[in-house]
């Protein structure tokens, strides 16, 4: 079972100094949970087998931010400063509740950032930066992450376009796979020592084209992640003793990952009609010294190919709603694939491991927008994943056992498949004042 919660608040205050001069403030607050539990019971002749497993992580986030915008005719320069503090809890339990990890930390730190505007012609930059203070090593450093985008005016419709941005990541994800093959994401607070900063190199180039209604869009970018963390099992597959996934040493693991991927999204609107359809080819892998022979292998956010088609009408005082979404299957580890116990370090991604069966959705949705006194308003009713189809978001594994089969043995092996929202009706009530 699977449970999570997120709330916010937030308010923003904007306020003109002038015909040139705007003073933007913010307070934001945060708390996201996130709780998985797993019972397993196997009872054979004479044995009973159990497996559990409990995963808990908590974040909560406090910030505040004010920035100015001073702006001419041909350019616009933001400066400002924001305030965070992040705290992190998680836990992990597993079988005869063995605790495997056992995390609480908090952090505070202060960014300055600045962004220039500009337009020489028909060339438009925006660059700027983003300089956090905070704690490193039990001492304060700088970092850095610039950012720049470039967009140039072919002729009226048409333009090129470019960018390059460098992040530094303090509140980082580490991706836990447990000894029964399923993932999860948990976060964790970099200070710099046994949770480094998450840095992120990221290229991007395109082309721009609208006219008319209709639009075009192409972007290829590449993106390069240092210090992408894994928690894992040092083995994989099943206990001959016990017949179920091995409970070996989990450690944790850093590396690299490189995605490359192409963009492409069609448009088209008209008064009373709007579409849009994209469409995204990627690739995603990461290399760990010890996993895989040290080779690339598929991540966990692979998803070769990628449709959306959203599709919105407005007749009258009515607003209709059809949108269609697909994407490859996530990778995994094919227990089935391996005998006995294996060491992840030799083992080989073409052969252990597989591809989930692909997501498909269809949401639909009708909106009546009316009069309520002076105020506007609307009621609505939404079908979450229309045709109600099976989306699988991970394969567990639990046990596995021998039987005897007109004199063969062969050997079975249990699981289940965790899966996404089923068909889910929604009804809403909105009020203007």
């Amino acid at each position: 079972t699977e449970e999570w919660s997120n709330k916010g608040a937030s308010l923003k205050y904007d306020y003109h100094l002038n015909q040139n001069i705007e003073l933007k403030t913010s307070v934001y607050a945060s708390h996201y949970d996130f709780t998985s539990s797993l019972f397993s019971e196997l009872q054979l002749p004479q044995k009973e087998r159990i497996i559990s497993n409990a995963n808990g992580t908590s974040i909560k986030e406090l910030g505040a931010s004010i920035a100015v915008d001073v702006k001419s005719n041909t350019r616009i320069i933001t400066t400002g400063i924001e305030l965070n503090n992040y705290s992190v809890t998680h836990d992990l339990v597993g079988d005869r509740d063995r605790t495997i990890v056992d995390y609480s930390d908090e952090i505070s730190y202060a960014t300055l950032f600045s962004q220039v505007e500009q337009k020489l012609g028909d060339l438009k930059i925006v660059a700027g930066g983003r300089l956090a203070m905070t704690e490193q090593k039990d001492k304060l450093k700088a970092l850095f992450s610039p950012q720049a985008t470039m967009s140039y005016k072919l002729d009226e419709g048409s333009s090129l376009k470019a960018s390059y941005g460098y992040s530094n990541q303090i509140l980082r994800e580490i991706e836990y796979e447990s000894r029964l093959g399923q993932n999860y994401t948990f976060y964790r607070l970099s200070k710099g020592k046994k949770f480094p900063i998450l840095k992120t190199h990221k290229f991007m180039v395109g082309y721009n084209y609208e006219t008319s209604g209709f639009g075009f869009d192409i972007e290829m970018y590449f993106k390069k992640i240092e210090g992408v963390m894994q928690l894992t099992n040092e083995q994989s597959g099943f206990d001959g003793n016990t017949n179920s996934p091995g409970f070996g040493m989990f450690e944790l693991f850093k590396g690299e990952r490189r995605v490359i991927g192409t963009d492409v999204t069609l448009s088209y609107k008209n008064k009373n009609y709007t579409s849009m359809l994209s469409y995204t080819l990627s690739k995603s892998e990461d290399r760990y010294p010890q996993i895989y022979k040290g080779n690339y292998f598929l991540s966990q956010d692979d998803r070769r190919h990628q449709i959306n088609w959203i599709n919105n009408w407005t007749i009258d005082d009515f607003e209709i709603s059809a949108n269609f979404i697909y994407a490859s299957g996530r990778p995994y580890i094919a227990l089935e694939t391996l005998d006995d116990l294996r060491p992840k370090e030799i083992l080989d991604p073409k052969e252990n491991q597989n591809i989930l069966i692909p997501y498909v959705r269809m949401d639909v949705g009708l909106q009546y927008n009316f009069k309520l006194g002076n105020h506007q308003a609307n009621v609505g009713m939404s079908v979450y994943n229309l045709f109600n189809r099976d989306n699988v978001k991970f394969i567990q594994y639990s046990h596995k056992f021998d039987t005897n089969v007109m004199g063969n043995t062969r050997s079975i092996i249990v699981g289940t498949e965790g899966e996404l929202l089923d068909r889910t009706v929604n009804l809403n009530f909105g009020l203007r004042f």
